[in-house]
């Protein structure tokens, strides 16, 4: 997966695709908690936008709780 690109050699206009695990992945997430994880994220990416302490603060509270519980998950079996 490519998320972001990195300038090669002296010249700024030449970019080259740089290939990156989202910080998402590194943990065992299930399905839905990967969307819910991905949705808070998208949110807290500009929480001044949000115009809203108190939700800022519980997205803040529940991505830590996503946090928490996938780290509390055992890992998949590994494939035989």
């Amino acid at each position: 997966m490519l998320t972001s690109c990195e300038v090669v050699g002296s010249d700024s206009s030449r970019l080259a695709p740089v290939a990156r695990r989202p910080a998402i992945s590194a943990q065992p997430y299930t399905a839905a908690s990967a969307a819910q994880m991905l949705a808070v994220e998208t949110l807290l990416a500009e929480p001044e936008a949000l115009g809203d302490d108190v939700l800022e603060t519980c997205l803040y509270l529940f991505r830590q709780r996503l946090h928490e519980s996938a780290v509390r998950a055992e890992p998949p079996p590994m494939p035989v």
